[in-house]
């Protein structure tokens, strides 16, 4: 079972992890518009994430994610 600080580190790192050096994210910011997230890095991020925690989302629920923060809720909600 992940607590909601273990699922915000482990997004904010595997985000860093396909972002530019120095690049600072935070909670509102959209995956896409505001970090120009690759469909690809997105896809790697999703994979990451799920296999960390051991849980499969549905790629339905994947694609109600917007933000930063749409992530971590998302994650928390399958990692409880």
């Amino acid at each position: 079972m992940a607590s909601v600080a273990d699922v915000e580190a482990e997004t904010f790192r595997t985000l860093r992890s396909l972002m530019p050096r120095g690049a600072v994210i935070r909670h509102d910011q959209k995956l896409i518009a505001d970090l120009r997230l690759a469909s690809d890095d997105a896809t790697t991020m999703a994979l990451e994430l799920e296999r960390k925690y051991r849980v499969k989302i549905p790629r339905t629920e994947w694609r109600t994610v917007s933000t930063v923060q749409d992530v971590i809720d998302l994650l928390a909600r399958y990692a409880a």
